[in-house]
This record gives C-alpha cells, structure tokens and sequence, in this order.
C-alpha cells in the first residue's frame, strides 16, 4: 500500500477533529491546506498536552464555529511565499492580528492564557524537583557523611550547591535553566511573550511534535522506532467486497465480438484474465503447452477452441491449436497502415 500528502494531513485532521469535536469536509484540492490544518493541529495538540502533562491549567477547546472562523480567517492572511506548503508555515501569534475576527483573537487569548499558567504550574514542579535534590544531597552529607569518601563527598557537595541555586531561582529563571525559554517568556511582558515557541515547548514535553508526530517503540523489540511516527485518527471508507461476492468460475461463455476473447467479470460471466506476469510465471516453468492454451484455444483461437470442445465431448485426444483471433486483428491494422502481411505454410503444412 502507499500513501500520498492528502492521507497524511487528513491523519492530522482526523485528530484534530476528534480532540477539539468538530467534524472536517475537505474536498479533494479544494479543502484545508497544510498550513491550516497545521495550525488547528497545533490548538487540538496543546488540549491534548494538557491531561498527559496532568497540568492543572485547563486549555481552551475551541468549538465547531470557531474553527471554521479561524480557516476563514486563515484564508484571508497574507503569505510570504503565496503557498502554505508547511504545517508550520503559520504561527499561533498570528491570529492575535486585528484583521481577524473577535472570535479567533479571543481564542490567541485563551491559549496564551493557558501557556502562562502551563508555565508557572512547570516552574513549580522543576523548584519543588529542586527542593527535594536538596533535601536528598543534604540528607546523604548528615547521615552517611563519615562513610563517604573525599570523592562522593565532594560530588554531593557539588550537587547541593547546584540544587540550592535552582531553589533560589525565580520561575522565569527556572525555565531557562531547564531549556524551556519560550514558557520563560510567557512569564515576562506579554508584548515580548512567543506563544508559537511556548506552545511548541510544551508539545515537546508531552512527546509531540509541531509536525504532529510523537516517538514510538517497537511493540516487538521495545526499541524505538529511527525516525518520529505521525499519529491520527485515519478516514477509512469500509466497501462492500465479499469473498462470496466475488467466487466464479467459468468453462465455456459469451465472447468479445471484435477480439474474439472471453469477457471480464463475475456479472457478464466471464473468463479469468491470464495476464503478463501470468505468462512470466509459465515461462519461468518452461510449461510451453499450458502455455499456448492459454494463448489459443482457452482464449481466441475460435475454429481450436471448437475443435477442442468437440473433442472433449467424444472423448478424442485434443488437436493442435490454430491461430488466435487476435493475430487477424493484428493482420488488419498492419492492412489498414498499407503493409501487406500474408500468412504462409511450411513443406509440413505448418502456417
């Protein structure tokens, strides 16, 4: 099986749909692009982080009218290249622009309201982390200190040193101690605050990606998977194709007109098609008979295909095949482009 850009972005979509509860129609060229769809993959992504995170803070869940507000509004902001050909070709900070609609600012609020709490509820769980790396250093240096070696010591007297520095920290300061200056800065001036680099931050804890992709393992091996997996929720149209559907077999039945060859299919009761890399698999065996069979009187050799049957109903041994309908057609369309082709015998008889 393959799959192609679209099957990708409506995974995305998918998911998205099912976390924020919105239903998507996107006709085929004509519906959302992948700057779009990365966009309100991104808002369904943060309400997805929230619960794995177990954050307090609870994100905002935009509805069905909302939505379609923001991809109307999307539609209208200008692109720098003239193409969304990325998920993350558009930011969250764009939809603070006064251009667009009060209910799509209202929902850039929202999530940088939410962002900022994220933040301060993280800062807290890296100072309490903090706290209790400088209960266990101190701890360890009063209970075991005369059993430990110069060595140990030192290095417990490293690590208490650092813990009491993180305590003493402020939040803004924590964050970016651990890597996280984006949720720093939404601590900061909310004019300076980048909610896409807070938001993709916070992804990144809950194990997204922007791209909406996540790290997987090998259920088999327990080993993680090389490259990141993109995880949805798939669109899949269930057709009806019953084996007992689809059960036929045929011995003798209506024939083509013009090419003299059996029917296709199960309705006009027709013959199954013997294809090229059926041929291949007869010549890989050398079957040569079976072979020309195929090619004649089990096909378009209508004098053989009659002379066999005959034969069969007598209880004769089979003759030899005769030339295939096809052959004639192919006779005519050289005819046809003024190429004279006649068709000869050898001494034996043999055409």
């Amino acid at each position: 099986s393959r799959m192609n850009v679209g099957q990708i972005l409506e995974t995305h979509l998918g998911w998205a749909a099912g976390i924020l509860g919105f239903y998507a129609h996107t006709p085929v060229f004509q519906g959302a692009d992948e700057a779009e769809v990365g966009l309100v993959l991104r808002i369904a992504d943060l309400a997805w982080a929230g619960p794995m995170l177990a954050l307090k803070a609870r994100p905002p869940r935009p509805d069905a009218e909302v939505i379609r507000q923001l991809v109307a509004d999307l539609k209208r902001l200008p692109s720098e290249n003239g193409h969304g050909a990325d998920l993350q070709s558009r930011k969250l900070d764009e939809l603070s622009s006064r251009a667009l609609s009060q209910s799509t600012r209202d929902l850039f609020h929202a999530l940088r309201d939410y962002l900022e709490a994220a933040a301060k509820e993280w800062a807290g769980r890296l100072r309490e982390g903090a706290e209790l790396q400088q209960e266990y250093h101190h701890t360890q240096l009063e209970v075991a200190g005369d059993e430990l070696s110069k060595t140990e010591k030192a290095g417990l007297k490293a690590g208490l040193k650092d813990a009491e520095k993180q305590v003493e920290l402020n939040a803004e300061a924590l964050l970016k101690s651990a890597g996280l200056p984006g949720l720093a800065g939404m601590l900061g001036p909310k004019g300076e605050a980048n909610v896409e680099a807070a938001a993709v931050e916070l992804l990144r804890l809950a194990g997204l990606t922007p791209a909406g992709k996540c790290r997987l393992r090998d259920g088999r091996s327990g080993e993680w998977f090389t490259s990141d997996i993109t995880v949805g929720s798939i669109y899949m149209m269930k057709l009806s194709h019953l084996v007992d559907d689809k059960i036929h077999a045929r011995s003798i039945g209506p024939y083509s007109l013009v090419t003299q060859q059996p029917l296709a299919g199960k309705a006009q009761f027709g013959g199954q098609r013997f294809g090229e890399m059926e041929v291949w698999a007869l010549e890989a065996y050398g079957a040569s008979h079976v072979l020309q069979e195929m090619l004649t009187v089990k096909s378009d050799d209508v004098n053989g295909r009659s002379r066999v049957y005959e034969a069969i109903v007598k209880g004769q041994n089979l003759p030899e095949p005769g030339i295939p309908e096809s052959f004639n057609v192919l006779v005519k369309e050289l005819q046809a482009l003024g190429l004279k082709v006649t068709l000869g015998a050898t001494e034996e008889g043999e055409e």
